[in-house]
C-alpha cells in the first residue's frame, strides 16, 4: 500500500459501492482505509429492520488537479449503460 502523507491530501471521499470504488483507484485516488461494518434497513415486503454488512472504502485525493465530481461519474455510468442498452 503507498504511503500517504495527510498533508499532500487535497480531498477525501467515503463511497460504499466496489465498482465506484476501483473507477475513483484507476483515476488515481489513493485507498486510505477499508472498514467492514452493518447497515440497518427495512425490509419492504416484511416491514421488518434487518441488518445488512456493508463496507467503507476511504480515498484520498493527492494531485493539484481537481478529481472528477460525483456526478461525472454517474454521468460515465449512464453513458455506459445507454451504450450497452443500444447494443443489446
Amino acid at each position: 500500500m503507498t504511503d500517504v502523507f495527510m498533508v499532500e491530501v487535497k480531498r477525501v471521499r467515503e463511497l460504499t459501492e466496489d465498482r465506484i470504488v476501483n473507477q475513483h483507484l484507476a483515476d488515481g485516488w489513493v485507498l486510505l482505509l477499508v472498514r467492514s461494518g452493518q447497515d440497518m434497513g427495512q425490509n419492504p415486503e416484511t416491514g421488518q429492520w434487518e441488518l445488512s454488512p456493508c463496507t467503507s472504502y476511504t480515498l484520498a485525493w493527492r494531485s493539484t488537479q481537481a478529481p472528477k465530481t460525483l456526478d461525472q461519474y454517474s454521468a460515465e455510468r449512464e453513458s455506459a449503460l445507454s451504450s450497452y442498452t443500444d447494443w443489446v
